[in-house]
């Protein structure tokens, strides 16, 4: 493999000392001391925790402390600062998914006499989450392209090419007993709603009746399982809602009368999901299909059918920023595929690590003790260094996508998922940080935008997966050294 040096990023590596840097002078000895109390805090009852940190300035271009910079450690959900940074390197931020669609046969007298072929590009943009790609959205764009095209009528099916990404949606070392959940929703080149089936179930008018239960997006073709009665009182209470095989959704447990409660339980093929869900939206909206929808099994052959009838394109940017703003792994993993598709030609889980270590080596960092797994994080295999998140932070800032990077971080005490942190001066709205947990990991990594300084950071905490409500605990830590080097000189 060739590898191509960055003089920024190799002017960063050289500088950054092998031990803890905690010399002379007030605010490292301060940054030293929150370390050395979160390692032995009280509430991990005698066991020990490892913080390792890095903050750089990046006007002087000179480390100003750190601690443990090469031990790797599990960085949670800050691998998406990898994922979203090395997205907007190698495929560049005029990037855009796309998603087409072909009539295959003759158009005589409004009706397609073939398939409707919609070709997936990878797109998972298709959720409430990205202004104007709503699922109804996207699929009155749909029936408009059709109309105008004088499609009224199709004899055959909703033929969908999802060979963009393989089959395997689920990554082997996510959580089993969380496969359902909406934070482990399946990878699938279609995909929309985010993958999930959101169920909605509101108590009925009087005890002991069977609540009332609604699905959205509609048309998937769950079969529905309502074991559940209404109570009263909401002492006692409680509903459980989840998958019985693939299409079967089971209700049980206790609603309150006329309160709703909302359940979202990942699908388990989002491609046919997906399929299901459009071909249902346009039937609803007056196109006839004698056929169903149907997955085209095998790789499809790349060339395009000459009778484009419909094209809608994502731009990179509104994905990143939602991975980043809200911690989507859903979209992380879409990112992280997409990479392995476009540098690999191979849109999978494997594909999408070899592109970001390539990366990573292209960038001159040590893959040493390094281990990348998924594109999310919500593995607890991967492995990475504060040294290696502050590289790729201080090439982003450097780099001519500086903005749409920055831009997509949550913003301390004023959005995205450290809305609720830094509320106060000297870190409110100063802090672009990426936040990460899994149990028994937290991290935080981004940009310091001091008085004075700007300051690229990272900050990785490992603690005993068994020591609950820990957290917090590193939170307080984090933001007490953010705020030691906003309030003091490290001259």
């Amino acid at each position: 493999m060739k590898v191509k040096t960055s003089f920024f990023v190799l002017g960063i590596l050289s500088l950054l000392p092998r031990a803890a840097q905690a010399g002379k002078g007030g605010a490292r000895a301060d940054l030293a001391r929150v370390i050395r109390g979160l390692e032995s805090h009280p509430a991990l009852k005698g066991k020990r925790a490892r913080v390792a940190a890095l903050f750089y300035d990046l006007a002087g271009k000179k480390v100003l402390f750190t601690a443990r910079p090469d031990e790797a450690m599990a960085p949670a959900s800050n691998m998406k600062i990898l994922t979203t940074a090395a997205a907007l390197d190698l495929l560049g931020r005029d990037y855009r998914f796309t998603t087409r669609a072909y009539s295959l046969g003759k158009i005589r007298a409004g009706v397609l006499e073939g398939d409707l072929l919609l070709r997936a590009g990878g797109d998972p943009s298709w959720c409430d989450k990205v202004p104007g790609r709503d699922v109804e959205t996207v699929t009155a764009g749909l029936a408009g392209a059709l109309e105008r095209k004088g499609i009224h009528r199709v004899t055959g099916r909703l033929l969908v090419d999802a060979s963009f990404f393989d089959r395997r949606f689920v990554h082997p070392d996510w959580p089993e007993g969380q496969l359902q959940a909406y934070y482990e929703a399946p990878v699938g080149a279609l995909t929309l709603a985010e993958a999930c089936i959101t169920v909605r179930v509101k108590g009925s008018g009087k005890r002991g009746g069977r609540p009332q239960v609604s699905l959205e997006p509609r048309g998937a073709g769950f079969t529905l399982v309502n074991r559940a009665l209404t109570v009263r009182k909401a002492r006692g209470a409680g509903l459980i809602v989840g998958r019985r095989g693939p299409w079967t959704l089971v209700v049980q447990g206790k609603a309150v009368v006329g309160r709703t409660v909302e359940f979202r339980v990942a699908v388990s093929d989002p491609v046919a999901f997906a399929a299901r869900v459009l071909l249902s939206g346009l039937r609803r909206r007056g196109f006839g299909f004698r056929g169903g929808a149907e997955v085209q099994a095998g790789a499809a052959p790349r060339q395009d059918p000459p009778s484009l009838v419909w094209k809608l394109e994502t731009p990179l940017p509104d994905v990143v920023r939602v991975v980043n703003k809200f911690s989507h792994n859903l979209m992380a993993e879409h990112l992280f595929k997409t990479l392995g598709r476009m540098k690999g030609g191979e849109g999978s889980f494997a594909g999408g690590r070899r592109a970001v270590l390539a990366w990573l080596l292209g960038m001159g960092v040590s893959l040493e003790g390094l281990e990348i797994r998924d594109g999310s994080g919500l593995s607890r295999k991967n492995r990475l260094t504060v040294r290696v998140l502050t590289a790729a932070l201080t090439r982003a800032w450097r780099s001519p996508w500086a903005k749409a990077f920055s831009e997509s971080l949550p913003v301390g005490g004023v959005d995205g998922t450290l809305k609720r942190r830094m509320r106060e001066a000297p870190l409110k709205g100063r802090v672009r940080a990426k936040t990460g947990w899994i149990r028994g990991t937290s991290a935080l990594s981004g940009y310091l935008l001091a008085r004075k300084k700007e300051i690229a950071f990272s900050i990785l905490v490992s603690y005993p997966p068994g020591v609950g409500g820990f957290n917090k605990y590193c939170k307080a830590a984090q933001e007490r050294m953010l705020g030691i080097l906003a309030s003091e000189s490290m001259e």
